[in-house]
């Protein structure tokens, strides 16, 4: 990591999926310990990380429950179905030392980006 952040100048990186380390790892605190200190690598750095990860229970915010104590950040994203139409949701489940919006957004991607409403 530290090569590829200095040989190519990065200064945002994201990991997908990070869901992974579960298969690596069996206990969730190992995990967590794994999240941490990649997450500090790369603050150390000064790097900007997005980590993704897939959650099977519709009910969770994370897979392991450990990720959202490593995150500043924490966007679920959620695909619902309404009157047999997709449509897709945002929200910002925590951001640390950050005022937020605890509501979910509709959003769209087409040809010139995210479009939040």
């Amino acid at each position: 990591i530290y090569k590829a952040v200095d040989e190519h100048g990065i200064r945002r990186l994201v990991l997908d999926c990070i869901s992974g380390l579960t298969l690596r790892f069996s206990e969730p605190s190992t995990v967590r310990q794994e999240l941490h200190r990649i997450s500090s690598l790369l603050n150390e750095l000064g790097v900007t990380s997005i980590f993704i990860s897939e959650i099977n229970d519709p009910n969770a915010h994370s897979r392991v429950g450990e990720e959202e104590f490593v995150a500043h950040g924490l966007v679920l994203l959620k695909l619902n179905e309404t009157n047999n139409e997709l449509q897709r949701r945002l929200l910002i489940w925590k951001m640390r030392q950050r005022a937020h919006c605890m509501k979910h957004h509709r959003f769209t991607i087409g040809s010139k980006g995210i479009i939040v409403d």
